[in-house]
């Protein structure tokens, strides 16, 4: 869904008079409640998956990107929500980068069983 063009399409062609179309005005009528929504509700759950995954990334690293995979979803619908605020645009930014961190250490093993399994008896591994 490319929700961003989409939106941009709305503001490019606002209801000129005698339209009876209804999806722009939706759009603007839910705008300041997604708002809301996003600083009562998404904001704070996405900051607190992101602080669980960390506190348990040492001891469980899949659990951690489960929590930061939940912050992620909870971005999406942010910034699908409100494309245009900088607020939503940064905090996705750095549910991006946690989700990629705590990933680097599972890409990492599999990634060296996968190169050792494909040069078995090529090289020596100790």
């Amino acid at each position: 869904m490319d929700y961003h063009n989409t939106v941009a399409k709305f503001k490019a062609h606002a209801r000129p008079e005698g339209n009876t179309g209804r999806q722009y005005d939706h759009f603007i009528a839910y705008q300041a409640t997604y708002q809301t929504l996003f600083n009562d509700v998404f904001k704070n759950y996405i900051n607190t998956e992101i602080e669980e995954a960390w506190k348990i990334k040492q001891y469980n690293e899949a659990s951690a990107i489960e929590h930061i995979t939940n912050a992620q979803n909870m971005a999406e619908a942010s910034s699908i929500m409100l494309p245009d605020n900088e607020e939503v645009t940064k905090l996705k930014a750095d549910v991006d980068k946690s989700l990629k961190v705590s990933q680097e250490p599972i890409i990492k093993k599999y990634t060296q069983v996968l190169f050792i399994k494909d040069n078995a008896g090529k090289i020596f591994v100790f």
